[in-house]
């Protein structure tokens, strides 16, 4: 904004970063929040102030929009519904540090209308998917409030009225009355879900555990660091002989001791020398090439000629880091494809993939 403008306290203000190098850097936007700070009692007055922004950008099959309000402008929401077109995103996903996010009149509808993507909510309390069918049944009415609770999810308009009477299969909640309690682990694992002997197997072995007491969490998105703990901890946590490089991850973290081992022996590496993003959204040719490099790190892996072409719609998509150590997922039934054909690479791994996976790749190494 021009330096002559006025602003005020609590109100919302949009920013612009315009770069000369278009070639490596995108222009971002985003929305700050001016807050009036009140002087203490103590009577230690003084100037300052917190802000909130959203910013958007495109990772892989998704566009991604961070918010730590919880709040999409119009303006925002313009700009993310263009990304996501040129894109051609599978997912859009808002990531909020909030347990809700509010969306401004008409997004839904033209999510549904001009994209194919499904809707991901990312909250505090957890993730939620609202498939692209779902989202061309709403009817919307003003601002729209996804709220996300350890009961499930609501979807409501500004008068507080929900809104999901018209969709038969609006959001995946947990059931209130599991069908099989004495067979469940968790409750938002039932006993005849895809995913339910896998969640079983990892959670048995140690591998992975709920993200509470009472559930698993299947829909969630894993991370780089969370997989890249889960394989440190499969080998029995070794301690790491060097001193790792990666700036942004923190000594006292509890994915630290895992990175720093499995960078040392090329299970993991980093977008480069410094930056390992480990709480990056992991995608499903990262977690191949992962489970790829410990396998070979293990002795195992291809030997000799192995190069064929994989038969499936979308393989050109599979970065070319990735495409032996897809291979190889696919031939040793690891990794399968979707139905329509597609492998997915780019697409993030939700934990009930992550477990999927682990599972298939323990039984491999068993026979």
């Amino acid at each position: 904004m021009p330096e002559t403008t006025v602003v005020t306290a609590n109100t919302e203000y949009e920013w612009k970063f315009t770069t000369n190098d278009s070639a490596n850097y995108e222009e971002i936007t985003g929305i700050i929040i001016l807050w009036e700070k009140v002087a203490s009692s103590g009577g230690s007055g003084g100037g300052g102030g917190s802000s909130s922004s959203t910013t958007v950008s495109n990772k892989g099959d998704s566009t991604v929009a961070d918010t730590s309000s919880g709040n999409i402008t119009e303006s925002k929401a313009e700009q993310i519904i263009e990304k996501a077109e040129k894109n051609d995103s599978d997912e859009i996903v808002i990531d909020s540090s909030k347990d809700k996010v509010t969306l401004p009149t008409g997004m839904i509808e033209e999510i549904a209308e001009k994209t194919d993507a499904d809707l991901v909510i990312e909250t505090k309390n957890g993730s939620v998917t609202i498939p692209h069918d779902v989202l061309e049944k709403l009817e919307t009415e003003g601002k729209v409030t996804i709220t996300v609770t350890e009961d499930g999810v609501t979807i409501t308009d500004e008068n507080g009225e929900v809104i999901l009477d018209d969709v038969e299969e609006p959001v995946p909640v947990e059931p209130e009355t599991p069908a099989e309690p004495e067979e469940q682990f968790f409750q938002d694992v039932k006993a005849d879900d895809w995913f339910a002997p896998a969640v079983q197997y990892v959670y048995e072995n140690g591998m992975m555990s709920g993200v509470d007491e009472d559930n698993f969490g299947p829909t969630w998105h894993t991370t780089r660091g969370m997989i890249t703990t889960i394989i440190w901890r499969m080998e029995g946590k070794p301690e790491a002989g060097q001193t790792m490089t990666f700036k942004d991850v923190p000594a006292d973290m509890y994915y630290a001791d895992a990175i720093a081992w499995a960078a040392e022996n090329g299970i993991v590496s980093g977008y480069d020398a410094v930056t390992f993003a480990p709480d990056d959204l992991i995608t499903r040719e990262q977690l191949a090439a992962i489970l790829y490099r410990y396998e070979q790190y293990n002795g195992g892996g291809f030997e000799g000629m192995w190069m064929f072409l994989l038969d499936h719609s979308d393989r050109a998509d599979i970065s070319e880091y990735a495409y032996e150590a897809m291979c190889w997922c696919v031939m040793n039934g690891i990794m399968s494809g979707n139905d329509n054909g597609t492998l997915n690479p780019q697409g993030h791994a939700q934990r009930a993939h992550a477990a999927q996976m682990l599972m298939k790749f323990m039984e491999n190494a068993a026979e």
